[in-house]
C-alpha cells in the first residue's frame, strides 16, 4: 500500500510540473533550460519588442528596460522602464519623448548614468530622468549638428559626445569637435577640434563633405589629469584607400590642461593593398594600465595609452567585424561577428582560447567568472578561465506562451553573488525581462 501511494505521490509531482521548472541539458551536458526566478512583461499589446540592448542596473535595485505600449504603432518608440530586481514589477514607467515616433532603439551608447540621473540620448535629442522617480529633469532638441549617434560616455558630473559646430554644419561639412555636457542643467559646450587633413575630403552621397566622424571617446583620470581618448574616422590619404572613409586615428586631450597631449595617431599601417592591407575606426577602448585595446573591423588593437603608439595589431575574425570587447580575468574578451568568441592575450594578441557566438550577439557582461551573452537568439554563458560553454539556453517565450516568434534579444546583465549565494542574471527577450540563477 506504501509503495502504491509513494508511486502515486511522484505521478503527481511530475505531472504538476510545468516546463519552465524543469532543468534540461545537451549531450555535452550544457544546460539549454533553465526556471526562471520572474519574468516581467515588455510588450503589452503582444507585439515583438527588439529596442533595448544597454545593460544598465541603477542602485542594486532596479534594471533598465522598454516597454511597448498598448495599442502602440509600428513606427512608436517603446517607453523607458525601471524595474525591481526582487520581482520584476515597474518602478517606473518613462516616455517624455519629444516625437512618439523616435527611433526606439537604446544602445550602451545611449546611455550615462551619474548618482540618481540617468542620460539618454537619441540622436540630436537629450533626456536627463531621475532614476529614482521616474520624472524628466531637462530635456534638449538640438539641430542635426549633434546627430551622430556612436559614442555618449561621462566620467562624474559631466558627459561627452561628438558634434560639428554649427557654423562648419551650415556650409554642409561634417567636421567634428569634443562637446560636454553638464548633467544637471543640460548645458552644453565645445570642448576641442578634431585635427584634420585639409586636403583630403570624402563626398557623401547625401551632398555633404565628409572630414571627420568620431568612433569613441573614454574619459578617464590619469595622475590627477582628467583626459579624453578619441578614436575617429578620417578620409582616408593613403592612395589604394583614396576616397573612401575607412582610416582610424586616436587623439588624446586634457580637459585639466584644456590641450592636446598627441593628435592624428594613426591606427592602421602604411600597406596598400592584398591581405596585410588594414581597414577601419577603433570601437569598444578597454584601458590596461598604460595600454589601450581597441577592436578595429577584423583585427584587434595594443595601443601605448600616453603616446598613441601602436604596440601590436592582430587580425582575428577572417572577415567580419566585432559586436563587443571587454577584459574578464586577465584576458581580452572579443566577440567576433563570425560566430566566434575570442579570448586573447592583451600581452600579444595571441588566441587562448575560442567558443561559439553568433553573427549577431548582444553585448557581454561578465560575473563571477562567467561572461553572458545573447547569440543565435539564445542565452549563452561561457566560463573565462577555459571557454567552457555553460548555458546555450532556450527562449523561455516558446515554452512558457507557445511564442515562436520570440527569441532573447537586447541585453543581459546581472548582480554578482554575496556571501557564498550565487548571483542573478538578467536577460531579455522579444516580450519579456527573465531573471535566471547565475550559472556560478
Amino acid at each position: 500500500m506504501k509503495d502504491i501511494i509513494f508511486v502515486l505521490m511522484i505521478g503527481i509531482f511530475f505531472s504538476c510540473q510545468k516546463p519552465e521548472d524543469e532543468v534540461l541539458k545537451d549531450q555535452d551536458g550544457v544546460v539549454t533550460r533553465l526556471p526562471h526566478i520572474w519574468k516581467s512583461s515588455t510588450s503589452l499589446d503582444g507585439r515583438l519588442n527588439m529596442s533595448m540592448h544597454a545593460q544598465h542596473i541603477y542602485d542594486d535595485k532596479y534594471v533598465l528596460a522598454a516597454e511597448r505600449e498598448a495599442n502602440s504603432g509600428p513606427n512608436t518608440a517603446e517607453s523607458l522602464s525601471l524595474k525591481r530586481l526582487e520581482d520584476g514589477k515597474n518602478a517606473w514607467v518613462w516616455n517624455d519623448r519629444f516625437l512618439s515616433t523616435e527611433s526606439p532603439f537604446v544602445w550602451n551608447y545611449s546611455i550615462y548614468s551619474y548618482q540618481n540621473l540617468l542620460l539618454f540620448r537619441n540622436a540630436f535629442r537629450f533626456y536627463c530622468i531621475n532614476q529614482d522617480t521616474g520624472s524628466t529633469l531637462w530635456k534638449r532638441e538640438w539641430e542635426r549638428n549633434f546627430g551622430s549617434e556612436i559614442t555618449t560616455s561621462g566620467l562624474g558630473g559631466k558627459f561627452y559626445f561628438p558634434g560639428t559646430p554649427p557654423e562648419i554644419y551650415d556650409k554642409k561639412r561634417w567636421e567634428e569637435s569634443v562637446y560636454q555636457g553638464d548633467m544637471i542643467t543640460g548645458k552644453v559646450q565645445e570642448v576641442a577640434k578634431l585635427k584634420t587633413f585639409s586636403d583630403s575630403i570624402w563626398h557623401d552621397p547625401s551632398g555633404f563633405e565628409f572630414i571627420t566622424r568620431t568612433q569613441k571617446i573614454k574619459p578617464f583620470i590619469h595622475g590627477g589629469d582628467t583626459l579624453l581618448l578619441v578614436s575617429y574616422n578620417l578620409p582616408d590619404i593613403r592612395p589604394y584607400y583614396q576616397n573612401t572613409p575607412v582610416s582610424g586615428y586616436i587623439s588624446l586631450y586634457s580637459l585639466t590642461q584644456k590641450k592636446w597631449i598627441y593628435e592624428q595617431m594613426p591606427m592602421l599601417s602604411n600597406i596598400k593593398s592584398g591581405i596585410e592591407s588594414e581597414a577601419g575606426v577603433g570601437n569598444y577602448p578597454n584601458i590596461i594600465g598604460d595600454r589601450v585595446y581597441y577592436a578595429v573591423n577584423m583585427w584587434v588593437g595594443c595601443y601605448e595609452l600616453m603616446t598613441g603608439k601602436r604596440l601590436w595589431f592582430k587580425r582575428i575574425t577572417p572577415a567580419s567585424l566585432f559586436s563587443d570587447l571587454i577584459v574578464a580575468e586577465g584576458k581580452l574578451l572579443a566577440n567576433g561577428m563570425n560566430a566566434k568568441l575570442y579570448a586573447l592575450d592583451p600581452a600579444t594578441g595571441n588566441t587562448m582560447w575560442v567558443q561559439e557566438s553568433s553573427g549577431i550577439a548582444s553585448a557581454m557582461h561578465y560575473q563571477d567568472g562567467v561572461v553572458y551573452y545573447i547569440a543565435s537568439q539564445k542565452l549563452l554563458a561561457t566560463r573565462v578561465s577555459d571557454g567552457k560553454l555553460l548555458w546555450k539556453l532556450d527562449c523561455p517565450d516558446y515554452y512558457t506562451e507557445k511564442r515562436g516568434d520570440s527569441w532573447f534579444m537586447g541585453f543581459v546583465t546581472g548582480l554578482p553573488g554575496k556571501n557564498g549565494k550565487k548571483g542573478r542574471i538578467f536577460a531579455s527577450t522579444n516580450l519579456n525581462v527573465y531573471c535566471f540563477e547565475a550559472a556560478q
